[in-house]
């Protein structure tokens, strides 16, 4: 699978981002709780980017209502990713965000979502969206509860509540066959 060595060449040499990538993926992961299909409440990280590009633009008094939202429009791919939420997050949380989404070009594909497509034994999925499975969601909190101080799992928080209302929009007339 090309994703394999993908993954595996991830800050090769940057372990501590590495692992803050990571932990960020698992910290924002852990904000879908809700089926979107069946029992799949996570979407990919496309969709995901467009819901933090929804939060930034909300932070900088751009407000969209959710119901003018069909998240398969615009896609932000052909650009690098940067995120700036400026004192609204830690710069812990700002900075692994950052990580998650990096690109050096428009071809490249977002550590996370080779984070969700290499980690089977934590994530099943059926084409653009996945779920946590069967025990392990809690023992990802665990590790995202050792890894971050109660300030920036607020941070998470604030986005996740943020970002409800959108999720049901996401990919609106997609199917899983």
């Amino acid at each position: 699978m090309k994703y394999e060595r993908l993954y595996e060449e991830l800050f090769h040499n940057e372990k501590e981002k590495f692992s803050l990538m990571e932990n960020t993926a698992n910290a924002l992961l852990l904000q879908f709780t809700e089926p979107i299909k069946y029992d799949l409440a996570i979407p990919g990280s496309k969709n995901i980017s467009r819901l933090l590009n929804i939060f930034q633009e909300n932070l900088s008094g751009n407000y969209i209502k959710p119901e003018d939202v069909n998240c398969i429009h615009p896609s932000y791919i052909d650009r690098r990713i940067n995120f700036n939420f400026g004192d609204e997050l830690s710069k812990k949380v700002d900075e692994g965000l950052n990580l998650c989404f990096g690109l050096k070009n428009k071809y490249d594909t977002f550590p996370l979502q080779l984070y969700l497509d290499w980690n089977n034994d934590v994530f099943g999925s059926e084409k653009w969206f996945y779920r946590f499975r069967e025990g392990k969601r809690q023992e990802i909190e665990g590790k995202v509860k050792d890894y971050f101080n109660s300030e920036e799992l607020l941070d998470f928080e604030k986005i996740g509540n943020f970002i409800q209302p959108y999720i049901k929009n996401l990919d609106k007339g997609v199917t899983i066959d």
